[in-house]
């Protein structure tokens, strides 16, 4: 009898002992279970380069370097608004997905820019019942680049690099993309920068 006695409260330990772990993460905080994810996000990006403009590229005969920057943001930077859709490939909030980027740009040079570029992110959940991300992605896609002045250029798109992104009430996302990097680039024409973006985000 001694015995049976026990036997509930022995069942019942593993579950007390971690209802701890999950009081001191607020519901606020916890982890998405959707596998659907769009987000939507804005900031600077800013040119790559040890000159002003790109002294050594020519576009079309021209050297870029009598380029001016409007937004201080170099050669080749722009102010850049993105878009992206994401579904995970095992139905979670975790893991691998697929997506589709775009983006937006006003170039520093004057102009407009658009991307349109399939995507891979990996997104690793840093602390169980936390809904807080590490988001290692690549990109590769077109970039079209209409310039004041110049012919519209059609050019190859690659980026990579991470974002960090935290959930909301198990729906909502806020993120930030600390370290990410661009190559825009054609036979004659090549534009490294670095994208600094933060926004928001739904899960569903």
């Amino acid at each position: 009898m001694a015995a049976l006695a026990a036997t509930p409260a022995l069942a019942d330990e593993p579950e007390a002992a971690a209802s701890p772990a999950k009081k001191s993460i607020p519901s606020l905080l916890r982890p998405s279970t959707r596998p659907y994810t769009l987000l939507i996000g804005i900031g600077p990006a800013i040119g790559i380069n040890a000159r002003p403009c790109y002294g050594g590229y020519f576009y079309w005969g021209e050297l870029w370097q009598a380029r001016p920057s409007v937004y201080g943001l170099g050669c080749g930077g722009a102010v850049k608004l993105s878009q992206e859709f994401l579904a995970h490939l095992d139905g979670s909030a975790t893991g691998p997905a697929l997506g589709l980027l775009l983006s937006q740009e006003l170039p520093s040079a004057g102009g407009f820019g658009l991307t349109v570029a399939p995507k891979f992110t990996w997104d690793l959940q840093l602390l169980p019942g936390l809904g807080l991300y590490l988001s290692p992605s690549l990109a590769f896609g077109y970039h079209r680049l209409a310039l004041r002045g110049y012919p519209v250029v059609h050019a190859a798109d690659v980026q990579a690099g991470l974002a960090l992104k935290l959930t909301l009430h198990e729906r909502w996302l806020v993120w930030l993309q600390p370290a990410h990097f661009e190559f825009i680039a054609t036979p004659g024409f090549f534009i490294p920068r670095y994208n600094l973006l933060l926004g928001l985000g739904a899960a569903f």
